[in-house]
């Protein structure tokens, strides 16, 4: 499949090929390789965001210390019954949370986590908000 889509593009004098995919590692045979390993995302949310699906639960703010020790629990959850799921180095919490240094928390993380019906994490996100918000105050953090 990958093979006849490169060949198309080329046939058709496309140029360049970029392929977006969760796991880099698998198409170095076809000559991909990561350009990033990340990136910022802006997300406009002011005039709503529609779900795919209907969800049940809670979403909440919350300490990030108090859900880097339980982040890896919930995506192994996560992990282990998502047919697709691709695993995490050990380090990657570390490599998103800290400052470059390594050492310390970084100041701009925050962190949500998303209850389900029966009061469990059953998922997380950590993010850094704008530089413009990140200043600004804002609700206080609490665990669920």
């Amino acid at each position: 499949m990958m093979e006849q889509s490169l060949r198309s593009s080329a046939d058709a004098g496309v140029p360049l090929s970029i392929l977006t995919a969760s796991e880099g590692g698998i198409y170095e045979r076809f000559g991909f390789g990561a350009a990033v390993w990340r990136g910022p995302l802006r997300l406009d949310v002011r005039s709503g965001l529609r779900l795919r699906a209907s969800g049940r639960g809670s979403v909440h703010e919350v300490d990030p210390h108090w859900l880097m020790d339980r982040a890896p629990t919930v995506f192994e959850r996560f992990h282990t019954r998502s047919f697709g799921s691709v695993s995490r180095r050990a380090e990657f919490l570390g490599d998103v949370l800290f400052e470059p240094t390594g050492d310390r928390l970084s100041a701009l993380v925050r962190a949500a986590v998303h209850l389900g019906e029966n009061g469990e994490v059953d998922g997380f996100a950590f993010y850094r908000p704008s530089t413009a918000w990140a200043h600004s105050s804002r609700s206080s953090t609490s665990s669920p």
